[in-house]
């Protein structure tokens, strides 16, 4: 079922098969957990989230329609999930500085790695986890809107196109919203490693 596309096995899952839509699950569950953990900060709290999130796309996908990517219909679930529940919660400030992305990893990632899907040599461990939490500490300074902008591109992959659907804002909203999250985290990233 893996080499199925998403409106495959939607339709699949409509007919009655039950592992289409695990396998749609199994497919999307860790970006969308890890777009979700980044935006609260949070892990108990990403994981309600998460839960939530996959239980109304259950609850919805019989009246799912193609009329775009299924992959940013999905995004627009999370990402008014994290909306509601950052209201709930009063919290603007949702990062902890401290906070590393994937704390059950062992082998953190930097950004180019995560981008590249290239794994750090074993003696760069150290030094890649230290790069992953200045990541993150820049990352969590950008505005809301300037890291989810940054978040659904960088880690969830998706078009700049299909963040606009996501977000329901102009594409060329989202192009400067990227724009300036880059142009801040190269400003705090450089004062600690150099370059431009």
């Amino acid at each position: 079922m893996q080499n199925l596309s998403d409106m495959q096995l939607i339709d699949s899952y409509k007919e009655g098969n039950s592992d289409a839509l695990n396998s749609l699950i199994e497919r999307y569950s860790q970006p969308v957990f890890t777009f979700i953990y980044q935006m609260v900060g949070d892990r108990v709290l990403a994981e309600d989230v998460f839960g939530e999130v996959f239980l109304k796309m259950i609850k919805n996908i019989s009246r799912y329609r193609n009329e775009g990517k299924f992959k940013s219909w999905l995004y627009k679930i999370a990402r008014n999930q994290v909306i509601d529940i950052l209201r709930k919660e009063g919290k603007m400030k949702i990062f902890s500085l401290d906070k590393v992305v994937n704390p059950d990893t062992e082998r953190p990632l930097t950004l180019e790695d995560k981008l590249s899907c290239r794994s750090p040599l074993p003696e760069n461990i150290l030094q890649n986890k230290t790069i992953q939490e200045d990541l993150e500490e820049a990352i969590s300074s950008l505005s809301f809107e300037q890291r989810e902008v940054f978040l659904l591109r960088e880690y969830s992959n998706l078009s700049f196109k299909e963040i606009a659907s996501t977000l329901k804002c102009p594409l060329n909203t989202v192009l400067g919203r990227m724009h300036y999250a880059l142009k801040k985290l190269r400003v705090k990233l450089s004062a600690k490693y150099g370059g431009n």
